[in-house]
């Protein structure tokens, strides 16, 4: 399902995911370690997601990415593959926001998360591997016209995990390579970073998934 279509994620989109989470999302504190400091050469900056919503910070951006698409679109059911986070995130982002979700969860995963992700509220359908699940997430999108939020690709997603930075530090930072090393080291954002930009924030390139996979209903 590769697409050579790309779409931008912005600034400003993280801007909007902080402002729509901001009473949502739960503070999480921000630490310092002297030794990981001292082993790479620079400032680390640890952000304890561990204390967020589901105890992880996938819970952003699936709750960043329900609540633009309720506004976007008239669909109020939601798909997701996944057998962890993103699933335990996902569920209850819907329910907050009065939305149906289905998570398409592939073996193995552990028992404790799938007990999770039913106790969020959301309906879940196992498949035996990763090779399943596409075709269970078709049936789902056609049968339910609901609409999917990936794990890793989706630009609201993508926007509202990124937003862990933008709480946690203030910018501009003078050196991207500060920037880099905090970012790849300690924050667990689904985001491509340029090495070697010198720009305070880039344009970050995500590809759209196959046309079946509805970011938005058509009418």
């Amino acid at each position: 399902m590769q697409t050579t279509d790309v779409i931008d994620v912005t600034f400003a989109s993280v801007e909007e995911a902080v402002r729509i989470l901001h009473s949502v999302a739960h503070y999480t504190p921000v630490l310092t370690s002297c030794q990981l400091n001292a082993l790479t050469g620079t400032r680390i900056i640890l952000k304890r997601e561990i204390f967020q919503r589901v105890g992880a910070f996938r819970f952003r951006g699936a709750y960043h990415a329900i609540a633009r698409l309720v506004s976007l679109q008239p669909s109020c059911v939601f798909v997701a593959i996944s057998s962890g986070n993103h699933g335990q995130g996902f569920a209850p982002a819907c329910r907050l926001q009065g939305a149906i979700a289905h998570v398409v969860m592939p073996k193995p995963f552990s028992a404790m998360k799938h007990r999770a992700v039913l106790g969020y509220g959301a309906q879940v359908h196992m498949v035996e591997n990763r090779s399943c699940t596409d075709a269970r997430l078709r049936e789902l999108v056609d049968g339910y016209q609901a609409v999917v939020v990936q794990t890793y690709s989706h630009p609201f997603v993508i926007a509202g995990q990124a937003m862990v930075m933008v709480v946690s530090i203030k910018l501009p930072i003078s050196t991207s390579c500060w920037l880099q090393s905090t970012v790849e080291a300690c924050f667990p954002v689904s985001v491509s970073w340029h090495r070697h930009s010198y720009h305070a924030w880039p344009s970050l390139p995500v590809s759209q998934p196959a046309p079946w996979m509805r970011w938005t209903r058509s009418s």
